[in-house]
C-alpha cells in the first residue's frame, strides 16, 4: 500500500456486507433434491466439496460449476440448473454482525459505493437491511448493464462517484471479480476472508489485494493507517440518501 489519499471506498455485497450462508445452504438442498429426482444420490458433503473445487477453480458460477462436477448427464444438469428448480433465497441473506457499525464508522470519513454483481432491487434490499443510506452510489450488475469481472463496470462505477481510480479501494471476497479487476483500473484492493470465496487464493503475484482482512472490523483498523489517511468530509456529508443508476 502507498499513502494514496483514499476518498471512496467501493464495497462488494454478497459475503462482504450480507452473510449468505444460510441461502448458500438452501441451495445446496435445493440441488440434492432435483439431484434426486434424476436418481442421483449425493449428499451435503459431496456438493460442499464440488463447490470448493470450483470455487478454488474461480468458476464465474461455482455452483452451477459444481452441479458441472457432480452430474454428468447434459440433460440433467439442465434440469437441475433450471432457474424454477435451483433459486436464489434473498431473505435467507442477513448483514454480518458488524456490517452497521463498521459503515456508521467509515461513513463520516469516506464516501462509501457499492459495485455488485446482484440482480434487480439491490438498493431496496440494503435499505431493508438498513445499509443503503451509508451510500452515495449503489451499482448492481443487472440494473448498469455491466458485471464482474470487466473491468468496465468498475469504471462505470468511479465515474458515477467523480472519483479517480487512486483514490478509491474495493473491498470484496472474491479474487476474481473483486480483487483482479479492481486493480486492472487502479484502485486500491483490500480482500476480506469471510464466506465460502476465502478458500480462493491468487495464482500469481498480481491477483494479490494490497491488503486483506478477516472482518468488516478490521477495516476500521486498516483505513487508520497512514496507507489510508482521513479525507476531508465532504459538503452535505449528513445526507445518508444513496443513489443509484436510474434511481430518482
Amino acid at each position: 500500500m502507498n499513502g494514496d489519499d483514499i476518498r471512496w471506498i467501493f464495497f462488494d455485497v454478497g459475503e462482504t456486507l450480507l452473510s449468505e450462508e444460510d441461502a448458500i445452504r438452501d441451495r445446496i438442498r435445493q440441488v440434492i433434491a432435483s439431484a434426486k429426482a434424476r436418481g442421483y444420490r449425493f449428499g451435503e458433503d459431496e456438493v460442499r466439496q464440488a463447490l470448493e473445487r470450483s470455487i478454488l477453480a474461480f468458476a464465474p458460477s461455482p455452483m452451477r460449476a459444481a452441479i458441472d462436477l457432480l452430474v454428468e448427464d447434459a440433460e440433467d444438469r439442465k434440469y437441475i440448473k433450471d432457474k424454477d428448480r435451483l433459486t436464489y433465497r434473498f431473505e435467507l441473506e442477513k448483514p454480518y454482525p458488524d456490517a452497521h457499525r463498521v459503515l456508521e464508522a467509515l461513513f463520516p470519513r469516506y464516501k462509501l459505493g457499492i459495485i455488485a454483481n446482484q440482480l434487480p432491487g439491490t438498493a431496496e434490499r440494503l435499505r431493508e437491511h438498513g445499509l443503503l443510506k451509508y451510500f452515495s452510489v449503489c451499482c448492481a450488475s443487472a440494473e448498469v448493464g455491466l458485471s464482474k469481472p470487466d473491468p468496465e463496470f468498475f469504471r462505470y462505477a468511479l465515474k458515477l462517484a467523480d472519483c479517480d481510480a487512486a483514490q478509491a479501494a474495493m473491498v470484496g471476497d472474491r479474487i476474481d471479480n473483486d480483487i483482479i479487476p479492481a486493480k486492472a483500473v487502479g484502485m486500491r484492493t483490500i480482500r476480506i476472508l469471510q464466506g465460502t470465496n476465502r478458500i480462493q487464493q491468487p495464482r500469481d503475484r498480481s491477483e494479490a489485494p494490497h491488503a486483506e482482512v478477516r472482518s468488516l472490523t478490521e477495516l476500521l483498523t486498516l483505513f487508520e493507517t497512514p496507507s489510508f489517511p482521513r479525507r476531508t468530509p465532504h459538503p452535505g456529508s449528513e445526507d445518508h440518501e444513496s443513489s443509484s443508476p436510474g434511481s430518482s
